[in-house]
């Protein structure tokens, strides 16, 4: 998925529902981090909004919290 698919997806969500907020999802295990996309993209832009409790987890790798 890239940024455009993200939009249109979203656009499509807010004609039911004023989405405000984003989830990953995933596999932990796939060779592509999904956070990856917000490295080159702002979130806010589509107007997300994040608390700056979590916010923080944007910028760690969920690979670090993985029990092998």
């Amino acid at each position: 998925m890239d940024i455009c698919d993200f939009g249109r997806n979203l656009e499509k969500l807010r004609k039911f529902y004023p989405v405000k907020t984003i989830c990953m999802h995933g596999s932990p295990l796939s060779k592509w981090d999904n956070l990856d996309l917000w490295k080159k993209y702002n979130y806010r832009e589509f107007g997300i909004n994040i608390s700056q409790e979590k916010d923080g987890f944007l910028r760690r790798s969920y690979r670090e919290h993985i029990d092998y």
